[in-house]
Parts: structure tokens; C-alpha cells; sequence
């Protein structure tokens, strides 16, 4: 099962990126996944082989790839500071 999440995780930072992926491996599932995160070519498990394939280079960049985690950290923060707040207030005040 391990090697099969591996691949799906893979198809996320191929949609995330909006790259291809071309995942080799020893003893999971190798793999080309294209920008649209799906999975076009793949050879089996426990196999040796040789997959020939054509990639796509993209250029260009996503949200994501420009700013990385900077929005999920900022809302951890902003999330944190109003805790914090909430927690001050119903000390000051004696309500929990």
C-alpha cells in the first residue's frame, strides 16, 4: 500500500507545481505524471525495466511555487495571536 500513497503524494506536487514528475524507483511504483497530476506511464512493482517517455517542460510558475507555505504560516500566527487574545480576556475577566 506504501508505495501506491508514495505515488498519489507524488500526483499532488505534479498539480501543485504544475510540472511533470518522473518518479524512478527501486522497489515502488515508477512513474510519469504530467502537470495535470495524472498519472500517464508507470511500470509495474518489483519489476526491472525500462520506461521510455517524452516529458513536457513547462515554464511559468504557481502560487505556490512562488510563495511556498506563507499563507498556511501566516494563518497559524493569526490563529495563534487570536487564542491568545481569547485566552487574555477570559482571564482578565474571570470567564472561561
Amino acid at each position: 500500500m506504501g508505495p501506491w500513497q508514495h505515488a498519489r503524494l507524488a500526483q499532488w506536487r505534479a498539480i501543485e507545481t504544475r510540472r511533470s514528475l518522473l518518479r524512478v524507483t527501486n522497489t515502488g511504483v515508477t512513474s510519469l505524471i504530467n502537470a495535470k497530476g495524472e498519472m500517464v506511464q508507470w511500470l509495474p512493482m518489483f519489476t526491472g525495466a525500462v520506461m521510455k517517455s517524452e516529458v513536457d517542460i513547462l515554464t511559468g510558475e504557481t502560487f505556490y511555487v512562488r510563495f511556498g507555505d506563507w499563507f498556511a504560516w501566516a494563518m497559524t500566527i493569526l490563529l495563534g495571536a487570536i487564542l491568545l487574545i481569547r485566552l487574555k480576556r477570559a482571564l482578565t475577566t474571570g470567564h472561561r
